[in-house]
């Protein structure tokens, strides 16, 4: 299908919906509804004809009456506002996501919020597959390893902008009984967290920092994975009031890295620091270690035969910081 309809809604929609029909855009447009449309003029089961349609459309913009009626058919029967693309998109996708529920094995929901943290599991999520029914779901699709670890990889963003309108999407969905993430939204006071897909699943936050407590929303989850005995200490003093159970689990991350290595020698050292923010807002253009990485590199490249390889945080990228 092509489109001059460019917003991110029509286009989840037509993921799931993959039309055989093209319906090729015109240059000029249609009053429908009180809403200027691009009205969309030719029908065409095949690129050959969308090449033909093209230029006979560039050489003679005005449609015949059949085709122009043909349009203004379609165009009241299938073009939607972004809302009730949106509705129509969680009808189908909610559809899509129970068909894939099992009612002999335990349903296991991993959620990506953003492509940030997918390689956050390890090997957990192939190794739950063995027993359970595992289900991805992610905010964009882009067929890495993250879409392939499950048996079921579904597309349902828990946000969609469109012409600088927020639209949260949200459905519940019976039969889910776990889900797990590795990300936090935080957004609606963590109603994202706590309700995404189910509000009678039980949720499992799986940290991507090795060493003590984080997640503006961690209490919206039921259990914490907690990846060492730092960690644990420091989610026992953030949490010491709450009901969240605590799982000294380990890192699967830093499992699957452990299992995967192989030591080649080589005289480099690679340097990778995390971010800390000075003030409780989190504001990335304040970073407490500005100016200790170009510190550090310089000495040891100037009393040291190690080469360095240097990656930054990608908070302090996006941030440009003046010293990287």
């Amino acid at each position: 299908m092509v489109t001059d309809a460019a917003n991110t809604a029509l286009s989840f929609s037509l993921f799931y919906q993959q039309p055989s029909i093209i319906h090729l855009p015109a240059f000029s447009n249609i009053e429908l509804g009180g809403d200027k449309l691009y009205s969309l003029f030719s029908f065409t089961t095949s690129f050959k004809e969308l090449q033909t349609e093209i230029t006979q459309i560039l050489e003679n913009p005005t449609p015949p009456p059949k085709k122009r009626k043909n349009c203004q058919l379609f165009t009241r029967g299938f073009i939607m506002n972004a809302k009730e693309q949106i509705k129509t998109f969680i009808n189908i996708t909610t559809k899509d996501i129970k068909s894939h529920l099992s009612t002999t094995q335990k349903n296991i929901l991993f959620i990506s919020f953003y492509p940030t943290y997918r390689s956050q599991y390890g090997d957990l999520i192939q190794q739950l597959s063995k027993h359970y029914n595992v289900i991805t779901i992610v905010d964009r699709i882009l067929n890495d390893d993250f879409e392939k670890s499950g048996h079921h990889n579904v597309l349902f963003p828990w946000r969609i902008i469109e012409n600088s309108e927020v639209f949260y999407l949200n459905t519940h969905i019976e039969g889910i009984d776990i889900i797990i993430t590795a990300d936090q939204i935080a957004y609606q006071d963590g109603k994202i967290d706590r309700e995404f897909l189910s509000k009678s699943a039980k949720r499992i936050y799986l940290p991507h920092r090795l060493t003590y407590a984080c997640g503006e929303s961690s209490r919206s989850f039921d259990y914490i994975i907690v990846p060492s005995k730092s960690a644990m200490k420091s989610f026992k003093k953030a949490f010491k009031d709450s009901k969240i159970k605590l799982l000294p689990c380990g890192y699967p991350q830093l499992d699957k890295a452990i299992k995967e290595y192989q030591y080649q020698p080589a005289n480099t050292i690679t340097y990778g620091p995390t971010l800390r923010d000075i003030d409780p807002t989190r504001n990335a253009n304040q970073n407490l270690y500005a100016g200790f990485d170009s510190n550090i590199i310089e000495w040891i490249t100037q009393n040291t035969s190690y080469n360095i390889t240097y990656r930054a945080h990608p908070f302090n990228s996006s941030s440009n910081h003046y010293f990287y």
